[in-house]
């Protein structure tokens, strides 16, 4: 099943295929004219792409001919089977055609736009963390608000098995790992054992936590400038490392009775 999120990986790995075989350049902004999806498209066959306001989608490819994709998606999203896509490519447009014979036409927004920076890929997967560390924070003050003394789950486990949780909310964009394909319970295992995200919150109050404490940050391993952090206010932000790393050994530390 494609929606307008599929796109921009489709897009992506028919372009930069394409490319391959002398024809258009296709970096720069494309647009698909059906779902209104924006994609951006890395000399080095990367791509990125943001639906709605929905999770980037990020995209891996393999040639299957002159002028055919095949296709595994990559990111926080996980398709369930590989898919095998014809393409054409002009100097503005793009038209995808699946083995059913579907297609999606795509425009060129700037022709002439120079290759993108790469690290506005890391800005957008930055958001969306911060996003999932507001989901985060939503469902744990949902839990603290049933509580007799609004005490936040004492772990992620129990965060995830008793709040209503996109599974995505689980992984970091940043890591690029796919996101269960669970619920509940089965989430709730999965994610302590699994989940890019730490939490923090035991032994701590909704009522009585503030923008002076932490209570859940991006796994630290495998990242180098810095991890996204949640507030005890309820804000999250981005955070350079070695001040990341000061305010985790804080919030670790015992705390006088």
């Amino acid at each position: 099943m494609i929606g307008g999120k599929w796109i921009s990986v489709l897009s992506c790995a028919a372009l930069t295929a394409v490319s391959c075989a002398k024809k258009p350049s296709i970096v720069g902004d494309w647009q698909d004219t059906t779902s209104k999806t924006q994609v951006q498209f890395f000399q080095d066959g990367r791509c990125v792409g943001e639906a709605s306001g929905e999770d980037t989608v990020l995209g891996k490819f393999s040639f299957a001919g002159p002028d055919r994709i095949h296709l595994e998606s990559g990111g926080i999203l996980k398709q369930s089977a590989p898919l095998d896509f014809s393409v054409a490519l002009g100097e503005n447009d793009l038209r995808l055609t699946d083995e059913s014979g579907k297609v999606w036409p795509l425009k060129r927004l700037n022709r002439n736009q120079e290759a993108p920076n790469p690290t506005s890929m890391e800005q957008a997967n930055r958001k969306n963390s911060l996003k999932h560390l507001g989901a985060i924070d939503a469902a744990a003050r949902m839990y603290a608000n049933i509580d007799p003394t609004h005490a936040f789950a004492k772990d992620l486990e129990t965060l995830y098995r008793t709040q209503d949780f996109d599974p995505r909310s689980a992984v970091s964009p940043r890591t690029h790992h796919a996101a269960p394909r669970l619920r509940g319970a089965e989430l709730g295992k999965w994610a302590a054992a699994h989940s890019d995200y730490v939490w923090a919150g035991d032994g701590k109050h909704s009522t009585s936590t503030t923008a002076d404490d932490i209570i859940a940050w991006e796994n630290p391993d495998g990242l180098t400038d810095g991890i996204c952090v949640l507030f005890g206010d309820g804000h999250s932000g981005f955070v350079e490392m070695n001040k990341a790393m000061a305010m985790i050994a804080k919030a670790k530390a015992p705390q006088a009775k």
